[in-house]
C-alpha cells in the first residue's frame, strides 16, 4: 500500500474489506481514479440531506389565505401582496448569485446552484444554456428584480448578508437542505426569541405548468462531496483502514444516532427511547465524526427532529409536533423518490477538462446574471446563450458519449 505520493493508493484496501468494499462500488471507483489509474481517497455516502423549498408560513397566512403557491406565478403574486403592504421587506434574495437562489430556477427544470451541471432530456444531453425554458426563468427573474421583489443586492451579497436577512428580515421562500437548514434555523431564531411566532415549514417545490416534477425536484447521489484519504506518510496504513471500517459500519452510525445505553437513551417495551442526556448539542456534536455517512444517516434523522421540537419556540411547538414537521420529512422523501438521482455522479473530467467546465459556469453565470439586471436586453441574452452553447459543444458531446455508452 505504500506510496510516494502524498496519499495512499486505496484500491486494494478497500477491495479486501468487507465493510469498504459493500459501500464503494465498481462504479465507484472508476469515477474517483487520479490520472495514473489509483484511487487515493473514498467519497462519504450521501445522507440524503436533499434540498427542499422552505416558506413562511405566517407570511402565507397574512398574504395568501394560508394556500401554498404552486407556481412560480402564485408566488410572485403573493410577493407582490407582501411588498404592497411593507415597501421594505425583501421576499427572495441570494448571495453571490447562486446560493440560496434555486427556488425558482428548478420550478423551470434548471438546477441554479450547478452552472456546470449537464441534464438528459429525452436521452439526449443538453448543456445548461440548452434547457428548454431557460428564457422564460431569466425573464421571471427578471421581472421580481426590476419590481424589487428580489433582493438588489443578491449578486454582490456574501453568505452572511443572506443569513442576517434570513434570521431578521422577512424572507419569504428559498431552498435548503432540509436537516441542515430548515431545522437550524427554526432553533436559531428561538435562540434569539423565545416566543418566536415566525413560522417555517418545508412546502412542495413551485412547478412551472409545462414541467415534469422529476426534472423541478432535487436529485440525490449515491456519494457526498466529501473525500476521505490515508495520508502516505501514515506510519500503520493498516490501522488506518480498519479506523475507516469502524467509522463506516452500521453499528457505528447507530451508536452516533443514539449514543450509549443507560446513559442517553434507555430500552422500554423493546424500543430506545432517548434520556435527556441526548439533547440537540450531544447530536450535533456527534453528527460531526458521521462524515462517512454525509453526516446526517436516516438512522440520525428521526433523533434530529425530534431534539429540533425542544429548540422551536413554545407557542408554535404543538403545530410542528402535530404537523409541520411529519408533513415536511414526508414531503422531502416523495421528491427525492421521485426526482432520482443524478445521471453523471460516476462521469469524471479530466483535470483540464474540469477547469475548463468550471469555467463554463462562470461564464454562463455571467450571462443571466447580466440580463436579470438588465445590463443587457433578452434579444442580447440570446445571442450570447447560443454563442456559449456553441463554445463549449465539445463538452456536451463527451457527456453525450458517456451517456449513451453507460445508459
Amino acid at each position: 500500500m505504500d506510496d510516494d505520493q502524498n496519499f495512499t493508493p486505496c484500491l486494494q484496501a478497500v477491495k479486501n474489506s468487507p465493510i469498504l468494499s459493500k459501500l464503494h462500488t465498481d462504479k465507484a471507483f472508476e469515477a474517483s481514479k487520479a490520472a495514473d489509474g489509483n484511487i487515493y481517497s473514498l467519497r462519504s455516502k450521501d445522507a440524503q440531506n436533499n434540498m427542499v423549498t422552505v416558506a413562511r408560513i405566517d407570511l402565507l397566512d397574512k398574504y395568501n389565505g394560508g394556500k401554498i403557491p404552486a407556481t412560480p406565478e402564485e408566488w410572485y403574486n403573493v410577493a407582490k401582496a407582501q411588498k404592497a403592504d411593507n415597501p421594505n421587506s425583501v421576499p427572495f434574495s441570494a448571495y453571490s448569485g447562486v446560493g440560496r437562489f434555486d427556488i425558482f430556477w428548478n420550478a423551470y427544470g434548471i438546477n441554479w446552484s450547478n452552472p456546470t451541471r449537464y441534464y438528459v432530456r429525452d436521452g439526449k444531453v443538453l448543456n445548461i444554456g440548452e434547457v428548454p425554458l431557460l428564457r422564460e426563468a431569466v425573464e421571471f427573474h427578471r421581472k421580481l428584480y426590476s419590481e424589487k421583489l428580489l433582493d438588489q443586492g443578491f449578486i454582490t451579497n456574501q453568505g452572511a448578508d443572506w443569513m442576517a436577512r434570513m434570521q431578521g428580515g422577512d424572507l419569504l421562500a428559498w431552498d435548503t437542505p432540509i436537516n441542515s437548514g430548515y431545522l437550524a434555523t427554526m432553533e436559531g431564531w428561538k435562540k434569539e426569541n423565545e416566543n418566536d411566532e415566525r413560522i417555517l415549514a418545508c412546502v412542495p417545490h413551485p412547478i412551472y405548468p409545462e414541467v415534469k416534477p422529476e426534472d423541478v425536484y432535487h436529485q440525490g447521489a449515491s456519494f457526498y462531496s466529501h473525500n476521505i484519504s490515508i495520508a502516505s506518510s501514515a506510519p500503520d496504513k493498516d490501522a488506518c483502514v480498519r479506523v475507516l471500517e469502524a467509522f463506516s459500519s452500521d453499528e457505528y452510525a447507530e451508536y452516533l444516532a443514539w449514543g450509549e445505553e443507560g446513559v442517553h437513551y434507555n430500552v422500554v417495551d423493546g424500543k430506545k427511547v432517548r434520556t435527556p442526556e441526548l439533547n440537540y448539542d450531544k447530536l450535533y456534536e456527534c453528527h460531526l465524526y458521521n462524515f462517512m455517512f454525509g453526516f446526517w444517516p436516516p438512522a440520525s434523522q428521526a433523533i434530529r427532529i425530534e431534539t429540533a421540537l425542544e429548540n422551536i419556540a413554545a407557542p408554535i411547538q404543538e403545530r410542528y409536533k402535530n404537523e409541520l414537521l411529519p408533513k415536511a420529512m414526508q414531503t422531502a422523501a416523495e421528491e427525492l423518490k421521485i426526482a432520482g438521482t443524478l445521471p453523471f455522479e460516476f462521469f469524471t473530467l479530466s483535470p483540464e477538462d474540469g477547469l475548463k467546465a468550471a469555467d463554463m459556469g462562470m461564464e454562463f453565470l455571467s450571462i443571466i446574471h447580466k440580463a436579470i439586471i438588465s445590463e443587457i436586453s433578452m434579444e442580447q441574452f440570446d445571442k450570447d446563450i447560443v454563442a456559449f452553447v456553441e463554445k463549449y459543444r465539445w463538452l456536451t458531446d463527451k457527456y453525450q458519449e458517456w451517456y449513451d455508452e453507460n445508459y
